[in-house]
């Protein structure tokens, strides 16, 4: 198991936004033997990835591969977020957090894997209105530049 923090918890990976970034860090988490259950935005995005097979179809330069995963809903009464991956585009951030909060425990692994120039831009504001202070450990990428 990883234990980020020291801080004692050690459970499932919830991943929330299952695209590319979502789907390859739950693959990879599964193959270091890691728990990992997938949040679906509600019960009709559920029913479809149960309908599709309760998995993820991988594509890789060696082929396709199709990998089972639990998954469970935003809507799910009883999910308790110990450890959270949390995959959107940097401007779906903020609402992606605020729609799962309340499943968080106290003292849990938040690590966001945001795609976009937003997310270097506004970082901190967005942070701070999330309730982050000095905890908080950056990983950001530098901010970038288009070519002229």
């Amino acid at each position: 198991m990883i234990t980020l923090y020291s801080n004692g918890l050690t459970s499932v990976w919830h991943i929330l936004g299952v695209g590319a970034i979502g789907m390859r860090w739950a693959r990879k988490l599964k193959q270091a033997g890691e728990p990992v259950t997938l949040i679906l935005r509600d019960e009709a995005k559920l029913r479809e990835f149960v309908s599709a097979g309760s998995g993820i179809r991988y594509l890789s330069h060696v082929g396709e591969e199709f990998i089972p995963f639990p998954a469970t809903s935003l809507n799910d009464p009883a999910l308790r977020i110990e450890n959270l991956l949390l995959c959107t585009k940097s401007y779906s951030l903020a609402a992606a957090y605020e729609a799962v909060v309340q499943k968080v425990v106290a003292g849990a692994n938040l690590v966001l894997l945001c795609n976009g120039y937003e997310c270097s831009r506004d970082w901190e504001l967005m942070l701070a209105r999330l309730g982050f202070g000095q905890r908080l450990q950056r990983a950001a990428p530098t901010p970038l530049h288009p070519f002229i």
